[in-house]
């Protein structure tokens, strides 16, 4: 499975996908981004694929919090991931250590912040 640059959005809202692959364009160059909207169609890809980073919506339709990430550790357990949420008692339930390489980005931090924390995963998860 090739993983060089490739980047899995797992994010529900139409909105803030197109805004986070946006922002992965802007601070990463010669990715491929692919964005679904649901858990159980991640699980289906990472069946098929393996990305370089996962960044991760913790509040999907069909499961929320740590159980994402849990699923998504277990199928693809050397992935790096990014959690998202707009919900802070969700991230800080998040023991990072859990899962290897493991960021929290809260959807209230500014453009800044938000930049730095997805260009320092995207750096350590390998990609330029």
């Amino acid at each position: 499975m090739e993983t060089m640059n490739r980047i899995l959005i797992v994010e529900d809202h139409p909105l803030f996908a197109t805004g986070i692959r946006g922002l992965v364009e802007f601070v990463a160059a010669d990715v491929q981004i692919d964005c679904i909207p649901s858990l159980a169609e991640a699980l289906r890809y990472l069946a098929q694929r393996a990305p370089a980073l996962i960044i991760a919506d913790l509040r999907l339709p069909d499961l929320q919090g740590v159980g994402v990430l849990d699923a998504l550790h277990q199928a693809t357990p050397a992935a790096p991931l990014l959690a998202m949420s707009g919900e802070e008692h969700l991230l800080r339930a998040i023991d990072t250590m859990r899962y290897g390489r493991c960021w929290t980005l809260s959807k209230s931090d500014s453009f800044e912040q938000t930049s730095q924390i997805l260009l320092e995963a995207l750096t350590r998860a390998g990609i330029s």
